[in-house]
Protein backbone atom coordinates (compact mmCIF):
# COMPACT_ATOMS: atom_id res chain seq x y z
CA UNK A 1 0.00 0.00 0.00
CA UNK A 2 1.24 3.49 -0.83
CA UNK A 3 1.81 6.14 1.83
CA UNK A 4 -1.31 7.91 0.56
CA UNK A 5 -3.23 4.65 0.97
CA UNK A 6 -2.02 4.22 4.56
CA UNK A 7 -3.13 7.76 5.42
CA UNK A 8 -6.51 7.41 3.73
CA UNK A 9 -7.08 4.12 5.55
CA UNK A 10 -6.31 5.81 8.88
CA UNK A 11 -8.67 8.64 8.01
CA UNK A 12 -11.44 6.18 7.19
CA UNK A 13 -11.31 4.88 10.78
CA UNK A 14 -12.54 8.21 12.17
CA UNK A 15 -16.28 8.41 12.81
CA UNK A 16 -17.76 11.16 10.61
CA UNK A 17 -21.48 11.03 11.36
CA UNK A 18 -21.53 13.22 14.48
CA UNK A 19 -22.40 16.90 14.52
CA UNK A 20 -18.96 17.78 15.94
CA UNK A 21 -16.95 16.03 13.22
CA UNK A 22 -14.11 18.31 12.09
CA UNK A 23 -11.43 18.08 9.39
CA UNK A 24 -8.62 20.39 8.32
CA UNK A 25 -6.68 18.16 5.90
CA UNK A 26 -7.60 18.45 2.22
CA UNK A 27 -4.38 17.54 0.36
CA UNK A 28 -4.79 15.38 -2.76
CA UNK A 29 -3.10 11.98 -3.03
CA UNK A 30 -0.42 13.42 -5.34
CA UNK A 31 0.80 15.84 -2.65
CA UNK A 32 0.65 13.15 0.02
CA UNK A 33 2.95 10.99 -2.09
CA UNK A 34 5.39 13.87 -2.62
CA UNK A 35 5.54 14.68 1.10
CA UNK A 36 5.89 11.01 1.99
CA UNK A 37 8.75 10.57 -0.49
CA UNK A 38 10.47 13.56 1.11
CA UNK A 39 10.04 11.98 4.55
CA UNK A 40 8.20 14.98 6.01
CA UNK A 41 4.76 13.46 6.61
CA UNK A 42 3.62 11.42 9.61
CA UNK A 43 0.43 10.63 11.49
CA UNK A 44 -0.57 10.50 15.16
CA UNK A 45 -3.59 8.19 15.57
CA UNK A 46 -5.63 8.76 18.74
CA UNK A 47 -8.99 7.62 20.05
CA UNK A 48 -11.57 9.36 17.88
CA UNK A 49 -9.02 11.59 16.15
CA UNK A 50 -6.11 11.56 13.73
CA UNK A 51 -3.44 14.25 13.54
CA UNK A 52 -1.57 14.61 10.24
CA UNK A 53 1.86 16.18 10.79
CA UNK A 54 4.06 17.70 8.10
CA UNK A 55 7.54 19.01 8.82
CA UNK A 56 8.15 22.20 6.85
CA UNK A 57 11.63 23.42 7.69
CA UNK A 58 11.54 24.51 11.35
CA UNK A 59 7.72 24.34 11.39
CA UNK A 60 5.40 21.47 12.11
CA UNK A 61 2.14 21.85 10.22
CA UNK A 62 -0.71 20.24 12.12
CA UNK A 63 -3.92 19.04 10.50
CA UNK A 64 -6.69 16.97 12.03
CA UNK A 65 -9.59 14.64 11.47
CA UNK A 66 -11.71 14.28 14.62
CA UNK A 67 -15.07 12.78 15.45
CA UNK A 68 -15.71 15.38 18.17
CA UNK A 69 -14.11 18.23 20.09
CA UNK A 70 -13.01 16.22 23.17
CA UNK A 71 -11.20 13.75 20.91
CA UNK A 72 -9.47 16.59 19.05
CA UNK A 73 -8.43 18.27 22.30
CA UNK A 74 -7.06 15.00 23.68
CA UNK A 75 -5.07 14.38 20.49
CA UNK A 76 -3.58 17.88 20.59
CA UNK A 77 -2.66 17.38 24.23
CA UNK A 78 -0.85 14.17 23.32
CA UNK A 79 1.05 15.94 20.54
CA UNK A 80 2.10 18.84 22.79
CA UNK A 81 3.32 16.41 25.44
CA UNK A 82 5.49 14.72 22.81
CA UNK A 83 6.86 17.96 21.28
CA UNK A 84 6.50 20.78 23.84
CA UNK A 85 9.12 23.04 22.25
CA UNK A 86 8.15 22.58 18.60
CA UNK A 87 6.93 25.59 16.58
CA UNK A 88 3.54 24.50 15.19
CA UNK A 89 1.13 25.96 12.64
CA UNK A 90 -2.47 24.94 11.99
CA UNK A 91 -4.73 26.04 9.13
CA UNK A 92 -8.42 25.89 10.09
CA UNK A 93 -10.52 26.18 6.94
CA UNK A 94 -14.28 26.68 6.74
CA UNK A 95 -17.09 29.08 7.52
CA UNK A 96 -16.28 31.50 10.37
CA UNK A 97 -18.85 30.02 12.76
CA UNK A 98 -17.67 26.45 12.22
CA UNK A 99 -14.01 27.37 12.68
CA UNK A 100 -14.52 29.11 16.00
CA UNK A 101 -15.52 25.95 17.89
CA UNK A 102 -12.51 24.06 16.48
CA UNK A 103 -10.19 26.98 17.29
CA UNK A 104 -11.18 26.68 20.93
CA UNK A 105 -9.54 23.24 21.12
CA UNK A 106 -6.32 24.64 19.64
CA UNK A 107 -6.32 27.65 21.97
CA UNK A 108 -6.56 25.35 24.98
CA UNK A 109 -3.19 23.91 23.96
CA UNK A 110 -1.30 27.15 23.44
CA UNK A 111 -2.14 27.98 19.82
CA UNK A 112 -2.88 31.65 19.14
CA UNK A 113 -4.40 33.40 16.10
CA UNK A 114 -1.70 34.55 13.68
CA UNK A 115 -3.42 35.53 10.42
CA UNK A 116 -6.60 35.00 8.48
CA UNK A 117 -6.97 34.27 4.79
CA UNK A 118 -10.13 34.70 2.76
CA UNK A 119 -11.01 32.69 -0.32
CA UNK A 120 -11.97 34.50 -3.50
CA UNK A 121 -13.38 33.11 -6.71
CA UNK A 122 -14.54 34.04 -10.15
CA UNK A 123 -16.63 32.01 -12.55
CA UNK A 124 -14.92 31.62 -15.91
CA UNK A 125 -12.00 33.69 -17.17
CA UNK A 126 -11.89 36.76 -19.43
CA UNK A 127 -10.50 36.62 -22.94
CA UNK A 128 -6.91 37.83 -22.89
CA UNK A 129 -4.93 39.33 -25.78
CA UNK A 130 -1.44 38.10 -26.64
CA UNK A 131 0.17 41.50 -26.06
CA UNK A 132 -0.74 41.28 -22.37
CA UNK A 133 1.79 38.49 -21.77
CA UNK A 134 4.89 40.01 -23.34
CA UNK A 135 7.96 39.00 -21.35
CA UNK A 136 6.18 36.17 -19.53
CA UNK A 137 7.53 32.67 -19.99
CA UNK A 138 7.17 29.23 -18.49
CA UNK A 139 9.72 28.43 -15.82
CA UNK A 140 12.44 25.92 -16.66
CA UNK A 141 13.81 23.10 -14.53
CA UNK A 142 16.95 25.11 -13.81
CA UNK A 143 14.78 27.89 -12.35
CA UNK A 144 13.63 25.77 -9.40
CA UNK A 145 16.44 26.72 -6.97
CA UNK A 146 15.95 30.42 -7.81
CA UNK A 147 12.18 30.13 -7.42
CA UNK A 148 12.57 28.44 -4.06
CA UNK A 149 15.00 31.11 -2.85
CA UNK A 150 12.65 33.84 -4.15
CA UNK A 151 9.75 32.38 -2.17
CA UNK A 152 11.84 32.06 0.99
CA UNK A 153 12.87 35.71 0.68
CA UNK A 154 9.51 37.31 -0.08
CA UNK A 155 6.86 35.04 1.49
CA UNK A 156 5.82 34.57 5.11
CA UNK A 157 6.26 30.84 5.83
CA UNK A 158 3.62 30.93 8.56
CA UNK A 159 0.78 32.36 6.46
CA UNK A 160 1.93 31.33 2.97
CA UNK A 161 2.96 27.71 2.68
CA UNK A 162 6.19 27.77 0.69
CA UNK A 163 6.43 24.89 -1.73
CA UNK A 164 9.33 22.49 -1.38
CA UNK A 165 11.85 21.87 -4.15
CA UNK A 166 10.17 18.67 -5.31
CA UNK A 167 6.74 20.32 -5.44
CA UNK A 168 8.22 23.15 -7.49
CA UNK A 169 9.89 20.67 -9.82
CA UNK A 170 6.56 18.98 -10.45
CA UNK A 171 4.79 22.31 -10.99
CA UNK A 172 7.45 23.38 -13.50
CA UNK A 173 7.20 20.03 -15.29
CA UNK A 174 3.42 20.52 -15.52
CA UNK A 175 3.87 23.96 -17.17
CA UNK A 176 2.16 25.53 -14.16
CA UNK A 177 4.75 28.20 -13.31
CA UNK A 178 5.04 31.52 -15.14
CA UNK A 179 7.96 33.87 -14.59
CA UNK A 180 9.09 37.34 -15.61
CA UNK A 181 12.82 37.98 -15.61
CA UNK A 182 14.82 41.12 -14.96
CA UNK A 183 18.20 40.35 -16.42
CA UNK A 184 19.50 37.26 -14.66
CA UNK A 185 17.03 37.59 -11.77
CA UNK A 186 13.35 36.75 -11.33
CA UNK A 187 11.15 39.83 -11.12
CA UNK A 188 7.95 37.90 -10.46
CA UNK A 189 6.25 34.54 -10.71
CA UNK A 190 2.82 32.91 -10.70
CA UNK A 191 2.03 29.30 -9.82
CA UNK A 192 -1.27 27.65 -10.63
CA UNK A 193 -3.01 24.31 -10.22
CA UNK A 194 -5.55 23.19 -12.81
CA UNK A 195 -7.83 20.19 -12.38
CA UNK A 196 -10.60 19.50 -14.85
CA UNK A 197 -12.67 22.67 -15.20
CA UNK A 198 -11.31 24.29 -12.03
CA UNK A 199 -8.12 26.23 -11.43
CA UNK A 200 -6.38 27.58 -8.33
CA UNK A 201 -4.06 30.57 -8.32
CA UNK A 202 -1.55 29.40 -5.72
CA UNK A 203 1.05 32.19 -5.77
CA UNK A 204 1.23 35.55 -7.54
CA UNK A 205 4.19 37.63 -6.40
CA UNK A 206 6.38 40.42 -7.74
CA UNK A 207 9.70 41.32 -6.12
CA UNK A 208 9.41 44.44 -4.00
CA UNK A 209 11.85 46.46 -6.09
CA UNK A 210 9.95 45.59 -9.31
CA UNK A 211 6.52 46.91 -8.33
CA UNK A 212 4.86 49.41 -10.65
CA UNK A 213 6.22 47.91 -13.86
CA UNK A 214 3.12 45.98 -14.97
CA UNK A 215 4.71 42.63 -14.13
CA UNK A 216 1.79 41.43 -12.03
CA UNK A 217 -0.67 42.32 -14.77
CA UNK A 218 1.30 40.37 -17.39
CA UNK A 219 1.48 37.34 -15.12
CA UNK A 220 -2.28 37.48 -14.54
CA UNK A 221 -2.91 37.71 -18.29
CA UNK A 222 -0.76 34.59 -18.79
CA UNK A 223 -2.68 32.82 -16.01
CA UNK A 224 -6.07 33.58 -17.56
CA UNK A 225 -4.79 32.44 -20.95
CA UNK A 226 -3.58 29.15 -19.45
CA UNK A 227 -6.95 28.60 -17.70
CA UNK A 228 -9.17 29.64 -20.61
CA UNK A 229 -11.29 26.48 -20.30
CA UNK A 230 -11.74 26.69 -16.52
CA UNK A 231 -15.25 27.34 -15.26
CA UNK A 232 -14.18 28.32 -11.75
CA UNK A 233 -10.99 29.94 -10.47
CA UNK A 234 -10.16 30.32 -6.77
CA UNK A 235 -7.38 31.79 -4.65
CA UNK A 236 -6.55 32.65 -1.03
CA UNK A 237 -5.38 36.06 0.14
CA UNK A 238 -4.48 37.52 3.54
CA UNK A 239 -7.64 39.16 4.88
CA UNK A 240 -5.99 42.48 5.80
CA UNK A 241 -4.05 42.82 2.53
CA UNK A 242 -6.36 45.54 1.22
CA UNK A 243 -4.24 46.31 -1.85
CA UNK A 244 -4.12 42.67 -3.01
CA UNK A 245 -7.86 42.19 -2.48
CA UNK A 246 -8.55 45.35 -4.51
CA UNK A 247 -6.42 43.95 -7.35
CA UNK A 248 -8.32 40.67 -7.28
CA UNK A 249 -11.61 42.58 -7.37
CA UNK A 250 -10.26 44.36 -10.45
CA UNK A 251 -9.78 40.98 -12.11
CA UNK A 252 -13.31 39.87 -11.31
CA UNK A 253 -12.79 37.87 -8.11
CA UNK A 254 -15.06 38.14 -5.09
CA UNK A 255 -15.05 36.67 -1.59
CA UNK A 256 -17.04 33.43 -1.24
CA UNK A 257 -17.37 33.29 2.57
CA UNK A 258 -14.67 30.70 3.30
CA UNK A 259 -11.76 31.60 5.55
CA UNK A 260 -8.49 30.02 6.67
CA UNK A 261 -7.72 30.87 10.29
CA UNK A 262 -4.00 30.33 10.82
CA UNK A 263 -3.02 29.51 14.40
CA UNK A 264 0.54 29.28 15.70
CA UNK A 265 1.98 27.68 18.80
CA UNK A 266 5.36 29.06 19.84
CA UNK A 267 7.35 27.32 22.55
CA UNK A 268 8.06 30.54 24.42
CA UNK A 269 4.36 31.51 24.63
CA UNK A 270 2.79 28.07 24.95
CA UNK A 271 0.89 27.16 28.04
CA UNK A 272 2.68 24.68 30.26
Amino acid sequence: MTEAGVLLEAMDRIERSGAEFAVSFFAPASKIEVWSAEGVLSILPCEGALLILRHDGPLLRVSHLASDQPSLSAALGKLIAMMPDQLMVADLVGKPGDIERVAQAYRRHGFAPYAQLVRMQRMGVPTMTADGVVGVELARAEDVPTLHAFMQRWLDPLSEQIQGVRELQEAVAASAVFVVRAGCELAGFLILEATGQSAVLRYWHVAGHCHGQGIGSRLMHAFFGRCASSRRVTLWVVADNVDAIAKYHHYGFSEDGMIDSIMVRRAETATR
